[in-house]
């Protein structure tokens, strides 16, 4: 918990990104360099863009678990390893039932 908290905090992210091509994505993100391809395209990305490029990669994983998974943590009826647990047994499941080799 403690690394994700130094991961959120503004000039920790804006150190991580300093000088790297990318669209920002956090809230104060000012480091980053977006190209000029980006820039013009910022209407189209901003009706197309998906929040998670995770879900069609990997096997089982689904938004909504994952975020059911957080709102445990949040509610304080699991702690951190405990929503990771979940997290990781409702892919696993979901997985199964998709047939996935190694299930």
């Amino acid at each position: 918990m403690e690394f994700l908290s130094f991961c959120t905090q503004s000039e920790n992210y804006n150190a991580a990104f300093e000088g790297i091509s990318t669209v920002s994505c956090f809230k104060g993100q000012t480091t980053n360099i977006q190209s000029n391809m980006v820039t013009e395209a910022l209407s189209s990305i901003s009706l197309h863009e998906r929040a998670s490029t995770a879900n069609p990669k990997i096997i089982g994983y689904t938004q909504q678990e994952m975020g059911a998974a957080v709102e445990e943590l949040f509610q304080g009826k699991v702690d951190a390893a405990g929503c990771v647990a979940l997290m990781d047994e409702y892919r696993i499941t979901a997985a199964k039932e998709l047939g996935a080799d190694g299930c």
